[in-house]
């Protein structure tokens, strides 16, 4: 009777480890995946490979986002991306680049959308974001960014600080009004040019 209850208690058991299991397998590999809702900025992520300039790895090697093949972009590939090139590509919303943390490069440029967050990109060091559409742009804490170059664009507001290593190219002061911003920041900031 005894060996007739434990074989009953492990096949209960069994059963729902395995749904647990099959229940944590879906759930994490769920959130591994990056919502992207913009079909361009997906699209123009999907179709990096080794023969186009969209993509590249810390060695900066042209690469292929989409390793596995599935038509989606886990946060383990977004992760293998350093350089990102999605410039003139129509793309209306940016969501889903702040699970890119490894990047140190952003060509965003030539795009429609109006607003872009790149606060958890604590590595980028270069962001070009020319002919934007973006009335402002927020990029405090971003300690490691270098270079920035927004010229023609709609650009009126541009929030610096915490910017250590921060230079900008003189067209971003020439092409936009930037007269929200300090005197101090600029000289600080930009150099001389004003």
């Amino acid at each position: 009777m005894f060996f007739i209850y434990l074989i009953h208690k492990l096949l209960f058991m069994r059963k729902h480890y395995t749904f647990l299991v099959l229940l944590f397998t879906v759930f994490i590999s769920n959130a591994q995946i990056v919502n992207i809702p913009d079909a361009n900025f997906k699209a123009k992520l999907l179709s990096a490979s080794p023969t186009t300039y969209i993509a590249r790895d810390e060695n900066f090697n042209l690469i292929k986002i989409d390793t596995n093949d599935d038509g989606q972009i886990q946060v383990s590939e977004a992760l293998e991306v350093y350089w990102l090139a999605v410039n003139q590509s129509n793309i209306g919303d940016l969501t889903g680049i702040e699970a890119f943390t490894n990047l140190e490069l952003l060509n965003c440029g030539g795009n429609t959308f109006m607003t872009i967050d790149i606060s958890a990109l604590v590595n980028l060091e270069t962001f070009y974001c020319s002919y934007s559409l973006m009335p402002s742009i927020n990029l405090n804490d971003l300690t490691n960014l270098t270079t920035v170059l927004i010229d023609n664009s709609a650009l009126t507001s541009l929030t610096v600080s915490n910017l250590p290593n921060f230079q900008v190219n003189q067209s971003l002061l020439t092409y936009n009004d930037v007269t929200n911003i300090p005197n101090q920041v600029i000289a600080e900031t930009f150099g001389n040019f004003v």
